[in-house]
């Protein structure tokens, strides 16, 4: 799993190396990205429900 902060730079260079399972941690600076990306999330805790933790 790939969590970034980033949907630029680190979001689209895991899509582009086929890492499956990414995470954009969206804090608000930047726009969603849903096609970058299978899980949105605001939090870090968003995370651990992804996990199911």
């Amino acid at each position: 799993m790939h969590i970034s902060a980033g949907p630029r730079y680190d979001l689209q260079s895991a899509t582009d190396l086929g890492v499956r399972d990414t995470v954009y941690l969206n804090r608000g600076f930047e726009p969603s990205a849903p096609f970058h990306h299978a899980h949105e999330v605001t939090s870090l805790d968003g995370v651990l429900e992804i996990l199911g933790i």
